[in-house]
């Protein structure tokens, strides 16, 4: 199931689609809250760390992008519904060389075709759904 829980207001009313969208850290008040409690963020949208054949790496970018899912049945939002959304993402698809193998991220740095594909590997691996049961499953 879903690895972390993020819990907002949302306002009453019927909701066709939800919209989620990756960003680098601006200048409006929300993301220098953010920023200030991740300074490691600055300029960026992603910041991914880990080991690649036995070497520490960080990965960082700047990819935008923005994804709109409708949502059906509709949500309907009262002053007293509870209801959870899940958002899905596939970190382990964004390394990957459209079936020919694995992207060195040590050399997927910006400007370069590894960097184009992870790029576009991290825009696709976004996923939003309903989840009444927490399962990280599309409700059916």
């Amino acid at each position: 199931g879903p690895a972390r829980t993020v819990r907002v207001q949302v306002d009453t009313g019927t909701f066709r689609e939800v919209e989620f969208k990756i960003h680098k850290v601006g200048n409006d008040s929300l993301d220098q809250k953010f920023l200030t409690a991740n300074p490691t963020f600055a300029g960026l949208s992603i910041r991914a760390i880990g080991t690649y054949d036995g070497q520490a790496f960080t990965y960082t970018s700047s990819v935008t992008a923005k994804q709109e899912t409708d949502l059906d049945p509709p949500l309907v939002v009262t002053g007293t519904t509870v209801t959870d959304l899940t958002l899905v993402v596939e970190v382990g698809s964004w390394f990957l060389a459209g079936g020919v193998g694995i992207i060195d991220p040590t050399k997927a740095t910006p400007g370069s075709s590894g960097d184009d594909t992870v790029r576009q590997n991290i825009r696709r691996s976004f996923r939003i759904f309903e989840d009444r049961d927490h399962d990280g499953r599309k409700d059916r």
